[in-house]
């Protein structure tokens, strides 16, 4: 295997080489299995034509992150060394591709840890992507993003919050790949090596769904997060509180109570409160537009009560407001 950056030019503080650079191209399982010696990793070719296979792979201190794009029928299965998490997500959708014998849709991140190794089979061809990292640094990212202890979550497969999302996150790696890997990227820097582990594990875990947690207090703030997000994407338009029900699955009582857990206040209070502060940042901006075009706008249909709400949250009369401009 051709190191085309010395091991020792990296930082040795971590799981990984730092700085070590791989492009290769196995052309049989065995040459595939020595490659892959970290994973202790087993390929099985369940089709009879030629095996072939192209891989680019880097390190940096806590990571490492690979691109493999195998053309035939195989199974790839292997272990995880202990402490580690792998983190893949398929770029060629549309195939038949399993983890552990369930299908891998579209939006699938897979996130496994040591306990049930891993287990890929596919037909055809297949490209994905793969971040191998510290299970305690995913566990910590998770439980703060989501503020709730991760842990089990990370036998299990994610998903990012829509498929076109998903189709971005993969752009994004396959960039970060190809610019790390090019000649002169420097990363064997710890500076550098850090930054894209940083923007690696953002594009990953920042734009995943939250999984819903089990019943009770947890879930209820879970929904109401996911409602407040609903409320400032859709703000502009008519929404009721069926709306806001219908949209995160959830009954009217469970997501008043988690409302009023998280932010103090019923949903439609916090729709209120989220349509009058937009009100209040154009009209105190430099833009000639009256008050009422404002209003509507932002969803507001009767002027009287929207004045009278304005007056109550901000002390003061909308036109008074639009006159300091």
């Amino acid at each position: 295997m051709q190191n085309l950056i010395p091991e020792e030019t990296g930082a040795a503080d971590g799981p990984f080489p730092a700085g070590l650079i791989l492009r290769e191209s196995p052309s049989s399982p065995d040459e595939m299995e020595e490659m892959a010696k970290f994973w202790n990793l087993k390929v099985t070719q369940l089709g009879r034509q030629r095996y072939h296979c192209d891989l680019v792979a880097f390190h940096t201190t806590r990571m490492q992150v690979s691109r493999v794009r195998h053309k035939n029928n195989s199974r790839l299965d292997g272990e995880i060394p202990p402490g580690t998490v792998i983190l893949a997500t398929p770029v060629t959708r549309g195939r038949v591709m399993q983890f552990h014998g369930a299908p891998i849709e579209a939006r699938d991140l897979i996130c496994q840890d040591c306990v049930n190794g891993l287990d890929i089979s596919y037909a055809e061809e297949m490209e994905i992507i793969s971040v191998a990292v510290s299970q305690e640094l995913i566990r910590t990212r998770l439980s703060q993003l989501w503020q709730t202890d991760a842990s089990r979550l990370l036998t299990r497969t994610l998903q990012f919050t829509s498929t076109e999302r998903a189709a971005q996150v993969n752009q994004f790696l396959c960039e970060a790949i190809e610019n790390a890997t090019s000649a002169g990227s420097g990363l064997s820097s710890p500076q550098r090596g850090q930054a894209m582990e940083e923007d690696l594990l953002n594009a990953l875990l920042c734009n995943l769904e939250e999984p819903r947690p089990p019943d009770g207090a947890i879930a209820r703030r879970w929904l109401a997060r996911r409602a407040a997000n609903v409320i400032h994407e859709r703000c502009h338009e008519e929404l009721s509180i069926g709306d806001l029900c219908e949209a995160v699955g959830s009954s009217r009582r469970t997501l008043h109570l988690g409302f009023l857990e998280v932010y103090g206040t019923s949903p439609m209070k916090y729709l209120l409160a989220v349509r009058l502060a937009g009100v209040r940042r154009e009209l105190l901006r430099r833009k000639r537009r009256g008050v009422t075009d404002i209003a509507t706008a932002w969803g507001f249909s009767h002027l009287g009560r929207f004045s009278a709400s304005y007056r109550q949250y901000f002390g003061t009369l909308p036109s008074d407001d639009a006159r300091r401009r």
